[in-house]
């Protein structure tokens, strides 16, 4: 179309003016502003007012604009003749305005449905971390039972019966075994101190374990809002120790032997996030020792060895287990969600380990010399947890 200085029609081809038709404006007027503002308002007049403006100083305006149901791109500029004419081009775009919206609408679907899936896996990650730390939950209560004072009662109500057949009761304690009663009650409240130190034991490691639990529900939270956990300062004696008393009653129970070598090193990490990985390294050596001597592959009960060291301004903790160790076609998939050699795991615990470790800037890596042969697993972390790197093989088999 080619328009005057005054926005009047000055020509159109067919193309040009079965466009008009289409959108009303030929019938409206043969100015090409007053029929644009009919058939969309003055505001879009205001626009094209604009771009013949510019175009008449010599400027190539493009834009896009809906008329009705129809996408055009327009396309203004000065005309050759030179007498203040402007040529427009108008291009129907709808259907590619329509595929973009139809892409917009499916990536859209796909974000929600991620969204879904990410909070799946969260779900599967807190459920799994909180499994491992009830299990050590279960090991307490089994021996607060086992601790219970009903031994003691039995001999003190013993000894009171005795006390009270006595008629004579000043003569019987002057007597060779009334003087045994005084060692006795002795025995007898020593035995009470015991027990109650070992019911105050496990239940500040019960308190610790719900304290661990807290952490791990508030760390998935955090996460869920796109935030992080508190940084603090954590020595590595005092992280491995923690761990210890975490998991040392389950590994009792199951005769596993557990060492440690710990360098007295200080970082600045996330201490639950760090928490969370190494509980599930030595829940999973833990269960690779045990099917390890159910199967028949090694003597004994086995072992679990922990060692931690700086290296650099790195921190390396090692988890190295006599168990059932991996296949070398394993090692490249042992991190992935959902995948597991175990009978009835579900390949969450590792993952989110490996997931952990990355977003505290660290890396999570495998060893093992094939099955039957154990395996170590590497966590490496930054003293000040800062940066961060991708790890080699990163492991989920939990």
């Amino acid at each position: 179309m080619l328009v005057d200085e005054n926005g009047q029609l000055r020509h159109a081809n067919p193309a040009a003016r079965r466009w008009l038709d289409s959108i009303g404006l030929r019938a409206a007027s043969r100015s090409l502003l007053d029929g644009i503002e009919a058939s969309c308002g003055p505001e879009q007049r205001a626009q094209w007012e604009e771009a013949l403006a510019r175009a008449k100083g010599g400027e190539r305006v493009r834009f896009e604009m809906p008329f009705g149901a129809r996408h055009f791109d327009i396309s203004v500029h000065a005309a050759a003749s030179g007498d203040g004419a402007v040529a427009v081009f108008a291009r129907d775009v709808t259907a590619r305005v329509e595929a973009n919206r139809r892409q917009q609408e499916l990536q859209k679907q796909l974000v929600t449905a991620s969204r879904l899936a990410g909070m799946a896996e969260m779900a599967s990650g807190v459920l799994h971390n909180i499994g491992n730390v009830l299990n050590s939950v279960n090991v307490s209560t089994a021996a607060l039972r086992e601790l219970g004072p009903a031994g003691v009662q039995r001999r003190l109500e013993r000894l009171l019966s005795l006390l009270e057949e006595q008629d004579d009761l000043a003569g019987f304690l002057g007597s060779e075994r009334g003087r045994q009663v005084l060692p006795y009650l002795r025995a007898l409240a020593a035995e009470m101190q015991r027990i109650e130190q070992s019911h105050r034991q496990e239940v500040e490691r019960l308190a610790e374990l719900t304290a661990h639990m807290a952490a791990i529900i508030g760390a998935q939270q955090r996460y869920a809002r796109g935030g992080q956990g508190a940084r603090e300062p954590v020595r590595l004696p005092e992280l491995i120790g923690t761990v210890t008393q975490l998991i040392a009653r389950s590994l009792e129970r199951h005769g596993i032997a557990f060492e440690t070598q710990i360098e007295d090193v200080e970082m600045i990490v996330d201490r639950h996030r760090v928490l969370q990985i190494l509980v599930n390294l030595v829940e999973n050596a833990k269960d690779a020792v045990r099917e390890a001597a159910a199967s028949g592959m090694a003597a004994g009960a086995g072992r679990i060895d922990v060692t931690a060291r700086r290296e650099a301004q790195r921190v390396v903790i090692e988890v190295k287990d006599t168990g059932c160790g991996i296949e070398p076609e394993h090692l490249e998939r042992i991190f992935s969600h959902g995948f597991t050699t175990k009978p009835h795991g579900h390949g969450f615990g590792l993952h989110s380990a490996a997931n952990a470790a990355t977003e505290l800037g660290g890396e999570l890596r495998a060893r093992s010399e094939g099955r039957g042969r154990g395996a170590t697993f590497v966590l490496t972390l930054p003293l000040s947890n800062e940066g961060a790197a991708s790890s080699d093989h990163t492991r989920s088999a939990a």
